[in-house]
């Protein structure tokens, strides 16, 4: 699932991790979301890309063009179900326990630093199942967590897009 408007690899990559099961499904949810709405469009074409992806292993090989990584991800982490959180990549590979897929993103991230360095800029946007995600589904969630979720995304892409402009008009 994309939506880059261009056959060149987009700079922004949005990646909905996740599974079909259950809150899980969080990610998955979110990026088909941002599709369907017709959110991606308020961007130029070419700029943006949004995808899913099973498993954290896919995400190195995800990375072709990209200069801004924002992974959504369900979180198990105890706080308010469906609130918004922004972690870092350092966060996780720390050994925060938030992630509902354990170390496989922290690893993978991690694989990304040690490929990529600072080529890529990388955020995790969580959404909170609370303590377990029994009797949660990815929908509420997602309803309370979508207007954050938006605002969150706008707030980062603008930034990355603002100083990529800055930095490719000191080019010509």
């Amino acid at each position: 699932m994309t939506d880059t408007g261009t056959t060149a690899p987009a700079p922004v990559r949005i990646v909905g991790i996740g599974s079909a099961a259950g809150s899980d499904s969080l990610g998955w949810d979110a990026a088909e979301r941002l599709l369907a709405s017709g959110w991606a469009g308020r961007y130029p074409a070419g700029k943006l890309e949004i995808s899913t992806c099973t498993t954290p292993a896919q995400l190195p090989a995800m990375l072709d063009g990209a200069r801004l990584l924002l992974l959504i991800d369900a979180l198990q982490d105890g706080s308010t179900p469906g609130s918004l959180h922004w972690l870092s990549a350092n966060t996780l590979a720390a050994g925060s326990q938030a992630s509902s897929h354990g170390l496989g993103v922290a690893e993978a991230l991690g694989l990304i630093d040690a490929l990529q360095g600072d080529a890529v800029e990388v955020v995790v946007l969580g959404i909170s199942t609370g303590i377990s995600d029994h009797g949660a589904t990815g929908d509420t969630l997602l309803e309370t967590a979508w207007p954050s979720l938006q605002t969150t995304l706008d707030e980062i892409i603008g930034q990355y897009l603002a100083r990529d402009e800055t930095a490719s008009a000191r080019y010509y």
